[in-house]
């Protein structure tokens, strides 16, 4: 019984991707923040600058799933093909002593096991938005507001208020 060879299709450059996978593959782009794929009693995170490559598609045997990480490196398979919103946020949150931080979730419709916000598939977050004195690292923050800009018209993509408030108040 012969096998399917395992295929790795290209980037998104040569094959396009749906839409809201796109703005996945874009947000993995974002420097000093993390992936997060976050379930009851699991957390797993990988860094954006680690990542030799973002999103792929992953084919073998005939089993298509979506890739995020380098084949021949820490990686993870996820069912992009269920993400229905992307919700770019910011909020307080204790990590960041109480400030904002800047997260862009990945929604499907249902339960997807995050114990804070069930919704989220995964999400991309800033790490360390401020510097040492506290204020904002305004390159990387002014990053999520630049992808934003760019995703804000494609189908399914919002802000919440609080985003679009913490842009207005910025210094």
């Amino acid at each position: 019984m012969a096998t399917e060879s395992v295929v790795i299709e290209p980037s998104p450059a040569a094959a396009p991707f749906p839409p809201l996978v796109e703005v996945l593959d874009r947000a993995l782009a974002l420097l000093g923040a993390s992936f997060v794929v976050y379930r009851r009693r699991t957390l797993i995170e990988f860094k954006t600058e680690g990542l030799r490559e973002r999103v792929s598609r992953y084919v073998e045997e005939g089993h298509v799933s979506w890739q995020i990480g380098a084949f021949d490196d820490h990686h993870c398979h996820l069912d992009l093909d269920g993400i229905v919103r992307v919700v770019f946020g910011a909020e307080p949150v204790s990590c960041q002593k109480g400030r904002l931080n800047w997260t862009v979730w990945f929604e499907i419709d249902g339960d997807a096991g995050n114990p804070y916000r069930p919704a989220a598939s995964c999400s991309v977050t800033l790490n360390k938005p401020y510097d040492p004195r506290g204020e904002r690292k305004r390159d990387e923050v002014d990053a999520v507001y630049a992808l934003y800009d760019r995703v804000r018209d494609v189908a399914g993509v919002t802000a919440e208020t609080e985003f679009l408030a913490a842009r207005v108040a910025a210094p």
